[in-house]
């Protein structure tokens, strides 16, 4: 089966349709979810910064980190988050997709942002 699909699914992938354009669908945001040591692991967006230039300087770093429960990373560029790495019982992952896929400016909340006492679901979602 394995072999099968890996000899479809390239070229299928690669069709054009008759007016030339892609499939009918389009990767409009990286997300990958996984379990690394037992945690949800959930990489949203440009996860790891590159390419958005120095740190600081380009783009924000924004963390929120409780040992053994969960580790938050957002990157902002411009008061937009751009990437987001979510480790642990994290229920965040849905509405950071919304912030990145609709280019949301947050810069009245980015202080805030990855305060635990701020219900983000509600807010934006």
């Amino acid at each position: 089966m394995k072999r099968a699909k890996g000899t479809t699914t390239p070229p299928i992938t690669s069709t054009h349709t008759t007016q030339g354009s892609e499939l009918g669908f389009n990767f409009e945001l990286f997300a990958h979810c996984t379990s690394f040591f037992g945690e949800k692991v959930v990489l949203l967006g440009n996860f790891n910064g590159e390419g958005l230039g120095e740190e600081n300087k380009d783009f924000k770093v924004l963390v929120r980190c409780k040992p053994g429960v969960e580790f938050i990373r957002v990157l902002v560029k411009n008061h937009r988050m751009v990437g987001a790495t979510l480790i642990g019982d994290v229920d965040l992952a849905e509405t950071f997709e919304n912030l990145l896929m609709n280019q949301i400016n947050i810069a009245s909340i980015e202080d805030e942002l990855l305060r635990e006492d701020v219900d983000l679901e509600d807010y934006f979602d």
